[in-house]
């Protein structure tokens, strides 16, 4: 029987040799190599990151041109400052866009913001203007009402209504409008700019038993429209209005809210008496002064 040292494989030192290498280059592989792999990885970000920032950061692209489209009556001043960029210091690369966008409409006069940036060093800002079509007393004070009905602003007495009328109740208390009464007022507000682009009607008052009249100018005359709908009334008003102004007579108020003689109007000059008008052939007799 042979003895098993017989049979066994005798080694070299060459081959040992060789065997450690293969087991350190294993190791390596498996455990070294990846390592390296994550710090090269982790190099480049780091690298990427500060490169990014410093060129971001470049005084190439500090903001030096701001274009700003359907700004209305919005001033410049007031646009870059509700928007929150600045030139010289606001940096154009990287810029959030929408976040831009989104501070723009914490005014509530915008209705609407886009920003767009046009490398290295322009900012370009679109808004849409709030319109109002009212100015609204209420319990709160007064408020800018939109088209859609919305009370968007509050009033600012310093600029005063201008072409937009002020809408208040007759009675002097102030309570909740009715969608209904807001839409009669914002269309009383729209039909007169038509028949009088010069005009302006200052004030609307809203009784609920009466309906509406309108101031004409601040201390102008009244004109009573009672209620809609109000075509036909306001081209009743235009031609009393004509009349008016083809004999030059100063008017007090003008009353085309006749319910028994819709087809009547009665124009009350500011001295004394009244002119009485009719659009259509009155049983009771002609035009004339009660």
């Amino acid at each position: 029987m042979a003895s098993w040292r017989r049979n066994r494989r005798r080694t070299t030192w060459r081959a040992r040799i060789r065997g450690l290498g293969t087991g350190l280059g294993r190791f390596l592989r498996r455990s070294v190599v990846p390592a390296l792999a994550v710090l090269t990885g982790f190099g480049a970000v780091v690298g990427g990151h500060e490169a990014w920032v410093r060129i971001r950061e470049s005084p190439r692209f500090l903001l030096r041109e701001v274009r700003i489209v359907g700004e209305g009556d919005l001033s410049r001043e007031e646009v870059l400052a509700v928007c929150g960029i600045t030139p010289g210091t606001t940096r154009v690369l990287g810029l959030d866009t929408r976040e831009v966008a989104r501070t723009c409409l914490g005014d509530l006069r915008i209705r609407w913001a886009r920003v767009e940036t046009l490398l290295p060093d322009v900012v370009t800002v679109t808004i849409q203007r709030e319109t109002p079509v009212l100015a609204v007393a209420t319990a709160s004070g007064i408020h800018w009402m939109n088209r859609e009905g919305e009370l968007f602003a509050p009033w600012d007495p310093l600029e005063g209504p201008g072409s937009v009328p002020l809408l208040v109740p007759a009675s002097g208390e102030v309570g909740s409008w009715s969608g209904e009464v807001l839409s009669h007022a914002t269309t009383l507000a729209g039909l007169y700019r038509r028949i009088d682009p010069a005009g302006d009607l200052w004030k609307v008052e809203w009784d609920p038993s009466l309906g509406a009249r309108a101031m004409v100018g601040h201390r102008g005359f009244w004109a009573h429209l009672g209620f809609g709908p109000y075509g036909r009334k306001m081209e009743r008003l235009e031609q009393a209005l004509s009349v008016a102004r083809s004999i030059r007579l100063p008017i007090g108020e003008i009353r085309v809210d006749g319910v028994v003689r819709p087809n009547r109007v009665v124009i009350r000059p500011s001295f004394a008496g009244a002119m009485v008008w009719n659009d259509a052939v009155d049983p009771e007799g002609p035009r004339g002064m009660p």
